[in-house]
């Protein structure tokens, strides 16, 4: 059923941004670890289509479901494949090529290793859960809760000599990747740290964790299986491993809700040890068990209906983000890109739709971030083989004379002609002056240094058609308060490093803020490098 489904079903944006990672294969990426990236290369290697980019997932998945049937206390196999194909997020999630499948399959395996070593503590079963360890680090570094939970409710085995070969193979295994990271100044930490978890204080990212996990756990059963993954007694160390895991990977994540938004499938590692207790749980307990199979019923053919809507658009619901349409009219999207922009390279102001033009038209789209977060294209650069010649540049701006287009996804967007394309990510503009204080409502003009490390001159001279300016941004509790800010023309021609005055607008309302000085060209080419300097306004008095 997988496979029918992969073959047949438009990749998601994500998966594209994970073809990305196959086509450019590394010992580490920007978001994730690289696993996924090695996998869809393998499938890819005997289709260059949907089924090659999700052949080892689908695999992976199948062996993950029959090593986990085999965990189980109970041999009730109705039971388990009701649980399996009533649950969304192992149903629907099956057939896709995305770090929680190899995720998934490894923590399996870990498992399973754990409770063959908690039996008997030879060094065959430390070298196993050395290298599966490893292997789960470089699926997805989500895995890590689950290792240190096992951890920590074991924490007797600590005393024990052999249980130190686990770490001290999974670290040599990991060798690659740790110098990868340290060699690219840890950009996935980097992003987590600043950017996933820098946002404000919200009820709604706290309020939809648990939301979240009930929908992809059912969504009508989830709540029952949760119940009876809580309400399980353990009866050996395995299982009391089991139930400590699940608990303290899905408190860990709440506690995370309160620093950022928590997307609902951080927690499939701890779906595994969930199923295998929650199993025994219901095997036991006829009442739940019948309540179980009753909603599981409505539950299954709603998924069902969701895998055939995925490759057949069964309904179009006018509504602002549907995330089905990540599936449906990408190809013929891309064939109208191609048509349009005819001999000119297209350059996409999103890593996903630059992931999905490359793949649906067959040609190199790079994508140059303006006023989005880092990723992939940031480390591979693409764009570099495109300077010096006119491009069109894909954007949520409204301009003068750009082609709009409507996007499978309802979406719109511009395709604007850039002559002369240069890339100026990398200039940074830092104030002279070590302190930022300002009154509320004024102009001001404050020396900058910049520094251009690029072979050719930020400039604003007459004959080019993509002048250059210096602008910038300011944030209040990390959300935009000022996008536009004025613009300052520069001076002189910047081939490598010069200083000028810059023209700032303070905001009206005294308090903490951050500014974000950087070039931007045709309006809508915002050259960030995501550097912000502490801005303090004050009270103006003289108002």
């Amino acid at each position: 059923m997988n496979l029918v489904q992969a073959g047949f079903t438009e990749l998601s944006h994500d998966e594209a941004y994970y073809w990305l990672y196959a086509k450019y294969l590394n010992w580490g990426h920007f978001h994730q670890p690289p696993m996924i990236g090695w996998l869809i290369r393998a499938g890819y290697t005997f289709f260059d289509n949907e089924l090659g980019v999700r052949l080892a997932s689908v695999l992976l998945s199948t062996c993950s479901l029959h090593l986990l049937q085999k965990m189980l206390s109970g041999k009730d196999v109705i039971l388990f494949w009701t649980i399996i194909f009533s649950t969304f997020l192992i149903n629907i999630g099956g057939f896709f090529a995305v770090p929680d499948s190899p995720l998934f399959f490894f923590t399996v395996l870990f498992l399973y290793g754990v409770q063959k070593f908690l039996r008997d503590k030879q060094a065959i079963y430390a070298l196993f859960l050395g290298v599966i360890a490893a292997a789960i680090i470089y699926s997805k570094y989500h895995g890590i809760m689950l290792m240190g939970a096992a951890v920590l409710v074991n924490l007797n085995l600590l005393k024990k000599p052999v249980f130190w070969l686990i770490p001290v193979v999974s670290l040599v295994l990991l060798i690659p990747h740790i110098y990868w990271q340290v060699d690219h100044q840890f950009p996935g930490f980097q992003y987590h740290a600043k950017e996933r978890f820098g946002e404000a204080f919200e009820w709604e990212h706290i309020s939809a964790y648990p939301l979240g996990q009930l929908i992809i756990l059912g969504p009508l059963t989830g709540f029952i299986l949760l119940w009876s993954a809580f309400a399980f007694k353990p009866a050996t160390p395995f299982e009391r491993t089991l139930k400590w895991c699940m608990i303290l990977v899905f408190g860990f994540l709440f506690l995370v809700s309160f620093y950022g938004r928590v997307e609902a499938n951080w927690t499939v590692c701890g779906f595994i040890p969930l199923i295998i207790i929650g199993h025994a749980y219901l095997s036991k307990h006829q009442h739940w068990r019948k309540w179980f199979y009753i909603l599981a019923i409505p539950n299954i053919l709603l998924i069902t209906g969701l895998r055939v809507h995925l490759i057949y658009k069964l309904v179009d619901p006018d509504i602002a983000y549907n995330k089905t349409d990540e599936f449906h009219g990408w190809d013929d999207f891309a064939e109208l890109v191609t048509s349009i922009a005819g001999d000119r390279p297209v350059i996409a102001n999103s890593y996903q739709m630059a992931s999905k033009l490359s793949f649906y038209s067959g040609k190199t789209v790079p994508s140059i971030n303006v006023h989005r977060r880092g990723n992939e294209y940031d480390l591979l650069q693409l764009d570099t083989a495109f300077y010096g010649r006119e491009i069109l540049f894909m954007h949520a701006y409204h301009m003068p004379d750009d082609t709009l287009i409507i996007r499978p996804d309802k979406e719109k967007v511009y395709l604007g002609r850039v002559y002369h394309y240069r890339n100026f990510r990398k200039v940074t503009i830092t104030p002279d002056q070590p302190e930022l204080i300002f009154k509320a409502g004024t102009e001001v003009s404050i020396p900058v240094t910049i520094i251009n490390p690029y072979p050719y001159p930020l400039t604003d001279h007459p004959s080019y058609r993509n002048p250059v300016h210096l602008s910038y941004h300011i944030y209040k509790d990390h959300e935009y308060y000022e996008w536009d800010g004025l613009k300052t023309k520069l001076e002189q021609d910047i081939h490598s490093r010069d200083q000028q005055e810059m023209r700032l607008k303070i905001p009206e309302e005294p308090g903490i803020y951050e500014l974000e000085l950087c070039p931007v060209s045709r309006n809508f080419l915002w050259w960030q490098n995501w550097k912000r300097f502490r801005l303090t306004v004050l009270e103006n008095q003289e108002e």
